[in-house]
């Protein structure tokens, strides 16, 4: 029955390990789509200074297809909720990798000292301890703090960075971006509103990544952790 709960404490730790590292690609995804639609956005800012001829080719080509001009100031307009739902699916992968990593060091690891019943010298668990090592790295002192908060603000630049010079654009313009823009005045000042509300919110979701990060070795309160046979 041990080498049974042992396999498969073990079997649960690697499922979870597995998990960890598989947000973490889909994150370096996110961050590759945010730099794409960014670089879209310069494209079409570009292609608005090309010469007439260009975009002479460019509207022949479009009429050629039967479509109707394309109306970059939509694209602008909604470019900051793109940005804030690309930042949110990111965040979201940091929710479910610190809910791992909690989980792994406050109740498998846990367990398995209770069975293993191993000690280092110190009288701290042997096994498991990764993340209360990396916890003592980035929370052990001032210096460690202040790295992770400098981190997290980069990481801040590189998701809503480009929602920020959007809207400070758009409202440096008046809204008027584009005179041959089907969108009403008001649709306009809307989308502004809404993009301002969601990069505000996300700013302060990116910062609380650090509280997910500190909490995963704080000890749980003994009513909230699992029965255990």
């Amino acid at each position: 029955m041990s080498n049974l709960i042992e396999n498969a404490l073990l079997a649960e730790y690697n499922a979870l390990r597995t998990e960890i590292l598989e947000r973490v690609k889909v994150q370096y995804i996110i961050l590759a789509g945010i730099g794409v639609f960014a670089s879209i956005l310069l494209g079409l800012d570009a292609s608005s200074a090309q010469s007439s001829e260009l975009e002479g080719a460019v509207q022949a080509t479009a009429s050629s297809l039967k479509l109707e001009r394309v109306d970059h100031s939509m694209v602008y307009l909604v470019s900051p909720v793109v940005f804030c739902v690309l930042t949110w699916l990111y965040l979201e992968q940091d929710e479910f990798i610190t809910q791992a990593a909690r989980y792994i060091d406050q109740y498998l690891k846990p367990t398995a000292m209770r069975i293993v019943g191993q000690d280092d010298a110190d009288g701290e668990p042997a096994i498991f301890n990764w993340e209360q090592i990396r916890g003592d790295f980035l929370f052990g002192d001032q210096i460690s703090r202040a790295w992770i908060w400098l981190m997290v603000f980069f990481r801040a630049i590189a998701c809503l960075g480009p929602s920020y010079f959007v809207l400070i654009w758009l409202i440096s313009q008046r809204v008027e971006l584009d005179p041959y823009s089907y969108s009403s005045g008001v649709l306009d000042k809307c989308l502004i509103l809404v993009g301002i509300f969601m990069t505000v919110v996300m700013s302060f979701s990116l910062f609380r990544v650090v509280r997910l990060y500190a909490a995963i070795t704080v000890p749980v309160p003994n009513n909230a952790a699992p029965e255990t046979r």
